[in-house]
């Protein structure tokens, strides 16, 4: 009896040892098919708040999407694809009173941009092959594909791996704008749904911006912070996200250069993707 009492506590014992070794892991990938579209649907909503000479504006928003992502090639290195916006739907509304400012992306839709990204999502390059501007005249940048930055390694749940990044993009007609993103992602467990599996993935980025620009004469330059936490299902299969939910808090401040004018800014935003076609 003592000789079997023994025998179950080293079972016991070593029992958490055995499953934590023998948890599942997971070799994180796109994969996209050459030749196919695929098609994500964002709805966003949004609040700001503005200081202009002593007086706060505030407005608030709400806008819909569709994003086309055609794989034009891929290899095991790279992924080349071809994006454009196949429809834009935007109402914004603000403290002064008056219509609401309602826009169905006649500047974006149907504008093509070639990214260039490796098979774990990360950012190799881009060509704007329709050029864009918003009703200001000012450049827009290339819209982007829905994509996060896989990890290098073997994943299991309760893993973390962290991304940092700088993009450099135009700003008005003669500037720059650098923004600095650090991103952590977390595998928080799998799940399924209508007979596929996910993995469900947490994330959450602080970023900095920083910027000068030139329109119109005038002079301006600005800076800015956002936190931003959110949640991916990524389709173990099929190789990409299928959702992508996000909640965004951020801040920025624009001084005009000549008139020695500051303009403060927050902002809120939420926002929910999903996979409508593939």
């Amino acid at each position: 009896m003592k000789k079997l009492i023994k025998i179950v506590v080293i079972i016991s014992f070593l029992f958490p040892f055995y499953k934590l070794s023998a948890q599942e892991t997971f070799n994180l990938k796109y994969k996209f098919e050459k030749g196919k579209t695929y098609l994500y649907r964002t709805i966003s909503i949004s609040e700001m708040s503005m200081d202009i000479n002593g007086q706060e504006m505030s407005s608030k928003g709400e806008s819909r999407t569709k994003t086309r992502m055609e794989i034009a090639d891929i290899s095991n290195e790279k992924i080349e694809i071809i994006t454009s916006l196949d429809s834009m739907y935007s109402k914004y509304s603000n403290s002064m009173g008056g219509e609401d400012n309602i826009r169905n992306g006649e500047e974006y839709v149907g504008k093509k941009s070639k990214l260039i990204y490796s098979t774990l999502g990360k950012k190799l390059g881009i060509i704007e092959i329709d050029k864009s501007t918003n009703e200001m005249g000012m450049p827009v940048a290339p819209r982007g594909a829905l994509f996060i930055q896989l990890s290098e390694k073997p994943v299991k749940i309760g893993d973390e791996w962290n991304v940092a990044n700088t993009d450099t993009n135009k700003f008005g007609e003669a500037g720059m704008s650098i923004n600095k993103n650090e991103i952590i992602y977390k595998v928080e467990g799998k799940e399924t749904k209508n007979g596929i599996e996910y993995l469900r993935i947490s994330m959450k980025s602080n970023s900095k911006s920083e910027g000068s620009m030139s329109q119109g004469g005038m002079n301006a330059v600005s800076e800015g912070k956002a936190k931003t936490t959110g949640t991916i299902l990524f389709d173990l299969s099929k190789g990409v996200i299928y959702s992508f939910d996000t909640e965004s808090e951020g801040s920025n401040s624009t001084t005009y250069v000549e008139q020695n004018r500051t303009m403060p800014m927050t902002s809120k935003s939420k926002s929910t993707t999903i996979l409508i076609e593939k």
